[in-house]
């Protein structure tokens, strides 16, 4: 297969797909390849070196569209791994104007080693107050994984969520925009003169 050439001063070898982001340019790379489900193209994200141990997701955040407020909203894409020594799987979250969090990364169902196109799912509820969500797909440790044909459509009540909720500690308000609430350490080596730094 073919990966496009980068434009120069890409943050990572090759162009990320329109719209999308990379959450970890420095141990991983993304972009677009000519091996697909169908169509012309796929995005992937590899590790760059045998040594990586970290994690990377791309992703797209927009607004949430009015018409899936209150509703079952069901997320599904295809995947393919190549080597996955980690894991990798689809990510999506559903974040509200109160501080809740509704997501499912698939850390229970996470995808390995080498697997063909396979078409995953999440389910998620989104709430009246939810204002953004995102979707994507993310890749831990070495390998490569590749996605292609998100779909994201409402869904009766009746199919079954795939998703988790958690509430946020400080709500909707922004915090220590300052810098100035600083760790337990950092306050001690401060009252030493120390060098913190």
């Amino acid at each position: 297969e073919d990966r496009i050439d980068s434009p120069s001063g890409a943050l990572s070898e090759n162009p990320l797909p329109r719209f999308w982001y990379l959450s970890n340019h420095v141990e991983y790379d993304a972009g677009v390849t000519n091996d697909s489900f169908e169509g012309r193209a796929s995005a992937y994200l590899k590790s760059k070196n045998l040594g990586t141990v970290s994690n990377s997701t791309i992703g797209q955040t927009v607004i949430v569209p009015d018409q899936w407020k209150d509703s079952r909203v069901k997320m599904t894409a295809y995947l393919k791994t190549i080597h996955v020594e980690g894991s990798s799987g689809l990510c999506f979250e559903v974040q509200t104007a109160g501080g809740e969090s509704y997501y499912d990364f698939m850390n229970d169902r996470s995808v390995k080693s080498d697997t063909d196109w396979t078409q995953y799912q999440s389910v998620l509820d989104v709430p009246n107050d939810a204002v953004i969500i995102t979707t994507g797909f993310w890749l831990r440790g070495r390998g490569e994984v590749r996605a292609d044909n998100f779909q994201i459509e409402k869904v009766n009540d009746d199919v079954e969520l795939t998703g988790k909720r958690y509430k946020t500690k400080n709500g909707k308000k922004s915090q220590n925009l300052d810098f100035e609430d600083l760790p337990d350490s950092f306050l001690e080596a401060l009252e030493e003169k120390s060098d913190i730094f």
